[in-house]
């Protein structure tokens, strides 16, 4: 069976840096193969797009260029935040969760500490970056019925344009959050030739999003 949407896929991927560093790997210490629902933009969209058509077993490199991984860096997303607002204790570099005023979540990363005021970037850490990634299949099935609900309800719709067979949608979103996370509980799949039985994809299920490439969360869906 090939990738094709509502396909079930295990995969294992390797993100790197134009200089060839690592930025994050599922064989990294902790990490596992990411399993998901295929044609529903839960990847990045220039690399789920990337993946029709791959079988069980295959290998493939996926340059990812800004405009279809996590959009230009954008100036108007630094801004001085009141140091009365934050908390006391600050570092530069350190990661704040934060509301705007539409009530969605975002990520405040510390790069300024001014004594009446704290520069912030609220930026996705790999705006403005082009992604390079291997990935290799490592199996992919028909989705149950379970997975397709619980992937339809957290699809982000605004990526939906940029996958085969997806339906005709607005131009992917790069607010999209990061959804190179390993899902929680992946339901048992069929490993290829050659991959031993009860590996750790086999224990994994839903779709888990996250924002910061590198740190694997644990929020569900």
């Amino acid at each position: 069976m090939r990738i094709a949407r509502d396909a079930f896929v295990v995969l294992d991927y390797a993100l790197h840096d134009e200089d060839g560093d690592v930025i994050e790997a599922t064989d990294e210490e902790g990490g596992r193969p990411i399993g998901f629902v295929f044609g529903y933009g839960t990847l990045v969209g220039g690399l789920e797009a990337r993946l029709a058509g791959m079988a069980a077993g295959e290998t493939r490199e996926v340059v990812v260029p800004p405009e279809e991984g996590y959009g230009a860096w954008d100036e108007e997303k630094e801004f001085w935040v009141d140091r009365a607002e934050l908390p006391a204790a600050l570092a530069l570099d350190d990661e704040l969760e934060a509301t705007d005023e539409a009530g969605d979540e975002l990520t405040m990363r510390i790069v300024e500490i001014g004594e009446d005021a704290v520069l912030v970037d609220t930026n996705h850490p790999l705006a403005g970056e082009t992604l390079y990634f291997d990935v290799i299949v490592r199996a992919v099935r028909v989705a149950t019925a379970e997975e397709l609900f619980k992937t339809k309800a957290v699809a982000p719709k605004a990526r939906l344009a940029v996958l085969p067979n997806g339906p005709a949608s607005e131009p992917p979103s790069p607010e999209a959050p990061h959804a190179l996370q390993p899902p929680s509980a992946l339901p048992e799949v069929e490993a290829p030739a050659g991959r031993a039985a009860g590996g750790a994809a086999d224990d994994q299920e839903g779709v888990r999003t996250g924002r910061r490439p590198g740190k694997l969360t644990d929020d569900e869906q």
